[in-house]
């Protein structure tokens, strides 16, 4: 069996469809219209573990990182 992942979006909502038998965490954006998906495989990486606050947090420091280059290119154009 092959494992698959299905993300969705439609009309402000996110449905994430798998067979994958690991945890994951899903943090979504729908400003910036992303979804960073954080896979923890439980048979490989089993001694890594996600705090999902630290997601949370790592993936606003990269949403804020991304505005602030955008804005940087628009005022260089």
């Amino acid at each position: 069996m092959s494992n698959s992942l299905t993300i969705q979006y439609t009309s402000g909502k996110v449905k994430i469809n798998s067979n994958l038998h690991d945890s994951f965490y899903a943090v979504i954006s729908q400003r910036e219209f992303k979804v960073i998906l954080l896979l923890k495989l439980k048979e490989n990486i089993n001694q890594i573990s996600f705090n999902p606050l630290m997601i949370c947090l790592v993936s606003l420091l990269f949403m804020f990182i991304n505005n602030v280059f955008k804005d940087l290119i628009r005022s260089l154009v």
